[in-house]
This record gives structure tokens, C-alpha cells and sequence, in this order.
């Protein structure tokens, strides 16, 4: 099974600390994301993702084969796009993709209105973008779209997200792929910032936390104070936090 390669076909599937539901979610796997399986049982498949090198277990209905020459050409943009049978936005939708899911398409339909899934189905075009470009220039695009989205542990879709996911999908909309916790993401980003140089879109970190800035003052995190993403001052943050700032970073793109 291990020299097959595989993709999530999901809208987006919870990735398990262990081969069992109930058991802590690590992360999620967006549709179309690539994955390298391990091993399996018990209806369980134990897989590494292709886009953060991320690992542990997610059901085995959730994915397919495809060739190893697979390569997503469009991704989705917007919150959400939903997944029409047909070019008409009257059919009952088959299933809604989140931001940052991916997909093969083989061209558009009805005067350029829906792009056509290679696999079946037709997205409304305006909600995607070629793969290899950046959806904004601006991860800060991004982050105010999250803005009220419910904090989710291991979340990171619209449904649902933490506060690494929040800077991962930032900065995926600005075509950097950034690691997944925010731990691996403060070692990633090697651009130290001092107090007197922030900046909208740098990244502080707190140990276990981590928030993008809006403003020199103001930030914005996925936190579990409020249960949602958030925009607020920076002292407020720091006031409520029992651990110090350990860094301030500025990517580099």
C-alpha cells in the first residue's frame, strides 16, 4: 500500500492521535491534499500528508488512489465553495470544499461561470485560483476572513480552527507553505523582529500560542479565551497571557 499514492476526498477529515474516534484530533487534511500511507487497521489508515509532513490516523473512506503523477491544478479560495452536480446553482450541492482544499480540473463550463472537477462535479469559478498562485498578496486577507470563526482544537477549515492553523492558512494564501504547529512555525520563520519594528502581518509567538499582527498594536488569534478568532490589542493579549512573548517573527516572501 505504501508505494501507492493517495489523496484526501473528504471536504476535510480529522486526523487522530490514535486508530480510534474518540481520540484526540491532531490536525485535519483538506480535500485533494496528498498522503503517504504507512500502514492500516481497523478501518484506519496511518498517513503522512505531502503538504506539512504531518502524521497519525484517518479513516480509510476518505481517501483514494491516484496516480503518482497527481497534480492538484486550482484551489479554493473563498471560506467555502460548494460542489454542484451540474453547471446550475439550483442542483442540490454534492458536498461544500473549504479554503485551501485543491483539485484537478479539466477546463470551465457555461461562459467561464463554474470550473469543471476533473473527478465530477463543477465549482463556481469566482471562489478559485490556479494552484501555483498566490490567492492574495497579503496574508492579512485571510486572516480578517477568519475573523469569528470558533476555535477548534486541531481545527482548520471555517468550521473550525486553532491559532497555528490560522497563520498556516495565512500564509498558504500567500503560496508559503508554513508547518503546522507553532512550535515547528516560530524555527520556520528566521526573521526576528524587534519591539519598535512591527509590522501588520508578523507573527508573534507565546509558548503553545501563536497570532498574526494587524496593526502595530492589534492582532489577530485563534484563541480559546474568547472560543474564536479574534481581533484585539496586543497589550490585552499579553496581560491575559501567562507566559511571556518568546519572539516576533516576519515571513519572508
Amino acid at each position: 500500500m505504501s508505494d501507492r499514492s493517495f489523496i484526501i476526498t473528504a471536504p476535510y477529515v480529522s486526523v487522530k492521535k490514535e486508530c480510534d474516534e474518540k481520540s484526540e484530533t491532531l490536525t485535519q487534511f483538506l480535500y485533494g491534499e496528498k498522503v503517504k500511507v504507512h500502514g492500516s487497521g481497523s478501518g484506519y489508515l496511518y498517513v503522512t500528508s505531502e503538504y506539512d509532513d504531518y502524521l497519525g490516523f484517518i479513516r480509510d473512506t476518505t481517501v483514494q488512489v491516484v496516480p503518482n503523477a497527481y497534480a492538484p491544478n486550482y484551489r479554493v479560495k473563498a471560506p467555502g465553495a460548494f460542489v454542484f452536480p451540474e453547471p446550475d446553482i439550483k442542483k442540490a450541492p454534492i458536498m461544500r470544499l473549504p479554503f485551501g482544499a485543491s483539485f484537478q480540473s479539466d477546463g470551465a463550463e457555461e461562459d467561464g461561470k463554474f470550473i469543471r472537477l476533473k473527478n465530477g462535479g463543477y465549482l463556481y469559478h469566482t471562489f478559485t485560483q490556479p494552484f501555483n498562485e498566490p490567492y492574495y498578496s497579503d496574508p492579512l486577507y485571510a486572516a480578517d476572513m477568519f475573523v469569528g470563526v470558533p476555535y477548534l482544537w486541531g481545527g482548520r477549515t471555517f468550521d473550525g480552527l486553532d491559532c497555528s492553523a490560522l497563520i498556516q492558512l495565512c500564509h498558504m494564501a500567500v503560496k508559503v507553505a508554513t508547518p503546522r504547529d507553532s512550535g515547528p512555525q516560530e524555527e520556520f520563520l528566521t526573521i526576528d523582529v524587534t519591539d519598535e519594528h512591527r509590522r501588520p502581518g508578523d507573527i508573534v509567538f507565546w509558548k503553545g500560542h501563536v497570532g498574526i499582527m494587524r496593526t502595530p498594536f492589534e492582532i489577530i488569534h485563534a484563541n480559546a479565551h474568547h472560543m474564536k478568532v479574534t481581533r484585539e490589542t496586543l497589550s490585552d493579549v499579553c496581560n491575559r497571557s501567562e507566559t511571556p512573548i518568546t519572539s516576533v517573527k516576519r515571513l519572508a516572501h
